[in-house]
């Protein structure tokens, strides 16, 4: 008994010390969302993730329009902002180490031209294709939201029909 009570605090100590390299490597990213004049958007959907991993993590914007995402653990991701009244914005977040990375982000005014994609599709595009080979081929991308947009137009359709 008394070996494992000296045992104990070597454990701790040991342990606490994998904690902390193990925080020691997350980054924060961080940014302000503004308009094409550069006034604040407060209340702005940010959205960071990696499809990957599955990590995934949503703030909203301050009255400042300011957002932050801490302990973010070193990885690539996509940034995708969406405020009303704005068109989407996706950027590309590289975290490599503790140092900040700071995103900022400048939302165009969405028109009646202007198809705004809601963030579920996103997902569900990251979802269902490797979005690297993806880019390569921006066709592939286009058509596939074009009938995802075509699909669920048509399903609120139906639904108003019934």
């Amino acid at each position: 008994m008394k070996k494992l009570f000296k045992a104990f605090p070597l454990f701790l100590i040991f342990s606490a010390g994998a904690f902390a390299q193990a925080l020691g490597t997350a980054g924060s990213v961080s940014g302000v969302v503004t308009d094409p004049n550069n006034a604040v958007i407060a209340g702005a959907a940010v959205t960071i993730s990696n499809a990957l991993t599955g990590y995934t993590r949503t703030v909203t914007t301050d009255a400042d329009g300011s957002y932050r995402f801490n302990d973010v653990p070193p990885n690539n991701y996509t940034l995708r902002v969406a405020a009303k009244g704005f068109s989407n914005g996706t950027y590309s977040a590289n975290v490599r180490s503790t140092v900040p990375l700071t995103i900022p982000v400048s939302l165009f005014l969405a028109d009646e031209r202007t198809e705004v994609l809601p963030i579920h599709l996103w997902q569900q595009i990251e979802t269902n294709l490797d979005v690297r080979t993806a880019a390569a081929s921006g066709v592939i991308v286009i058509a596939t939201l074009i009938l995802m947009l075509a699909a669920e137009k048509f399903a609120g359709l139906t639904q108003q029909m019934r």
